[in-house]
């Protein structure tokens, strides 16, 4: 049986805590990631972050037209160093293009959802696109997807997490 496509990440397991050093409030890097069982007919990945548990289900960061033969997403990615050749990155809806870490509340956790989409095409799409840009560029064409579910808290909050409902 052929494998899932699946997204990890070395840096916290799945529904765990997100390091703070990727927080908005600290050192606002992206966390790495690796990608596992990409199918072959693959022509791009599409990395989507978003924060569901605030008002309107806030977009962190997009990238698309990522190589499929990619299998790790480094920490603290450097477009200008070449980091993910060919990839282009979105405008959050925090009006930036690039990556912001989640912001912690201080009335508990809330979940982080890293999304992988494997298309059948490239993506046609300027940089800074917006989500719904992206979403629309990106229907009919999704061949694969995973994610990753971490949690943002503040560092004073217990954290506890019963769900994973993302879809």
């Amino acid at each position: 049986m052929k494998e899932a496509l699946q997204i990890s990440s070395p840096a916290f397991g799945r529904q765990g805590v997100i390091p703070e050093k990727y927080y908005s409030t600290k050192g606002n890097i992206n966390p790495p990631f690796v990608v596992d069982n990409v199918p072959p007919e693959a022509k791009n990945l599409v990395l989507y972050v978003e924060d569901p548990d605030t008002n309107g289900n806030t977009v962190l960061w997009s990238v698309w037209n990522i190589d499929p033969k990619t299998a790790e997403i480094p920490e603290d990615l450097s477009f200008d160093n070449g980091d993910l050749p060919g990839a282009v990155e979105g405008r959050n809806d925090l009006g930036k293009i690039g990556y912001t870490g989640p912001t912690p509340s201080h009335w508990g956790y809330h979940r982080i959802i890293f999304r992988l989409y494997a298309l059948d095409k490239k993506l046609d799409l300027p940089g800074g696109a917006s989500k719904g840009k992206l979403k629309e560029a990106i229907a009919r064409h999704v061949i694969a997807k995973s994610h990753l579910v971490g949690a943002c808290r503040h560092h004073r909050k217990p954290f506890s997490v019963h769900r994973e409902d993302v879809d």
